[in-house]
């Protein structure tokens, strides 16, 4: 009976921690939402949204990778013949750092090369008659 009791207990536990994660969400945005129509009636300016916090794109690419090197250590150790096994969150966390890094770089070439909407725009000249 103590073999099935844990299991469940701990689905339980994730469950209430994503109901009440979720309720508490709900209720600041229900509240934040009351904020802003207050202001729009009173006719007083509406106050910004609140920023996020900036969340950091190497978190989880910094766990996996973290786990997969304590699990090779571990199987290196121990002498483990399935320390393969190990390698996958380690591929893993590399491959969402260099997702992550591809992302950014060509995020960072299409906004520089963005040309000033004042500047003129350059000709285009058909290749057939030589007409622009």
């Amino acid at each position: 009976m103590d073999e099935i009791l844990i299991p469940i207990s701990f689905f339980g536990a994730c469950v209430c921690v994503v109901y009440f994660t979720t309720q508490a969400r709900m209720k600041r945005a229900k509240m934040e939402h009351e904020e802003r129509m207050l202001a729009m009636e009173k006719g007083i300016p509406v106050p910004p949204r609140k920023e996020q916090v900036a969340k950091n794109p190497y978190k989880w690419p910094i766990i996996l990778i973290a786990l997969g090197i304590a699990w090779l250590g571990s199987s290196l150790v121990q002498g483990d013949d399935g320390f393969l096994w190990s390698l996958l969150p380690l591929i893993v966390g590399v491959g969402l750092i260099y997702a992550h890094q591809k992302t950014d770089r060509e995020t960072r070439q299409s906004t520089s090369g963005r040309m000033d909407p004042d500047a003129p725009k350059p000709i285009n000249f058909d290749s057939k008659s030589g007409a622009e």
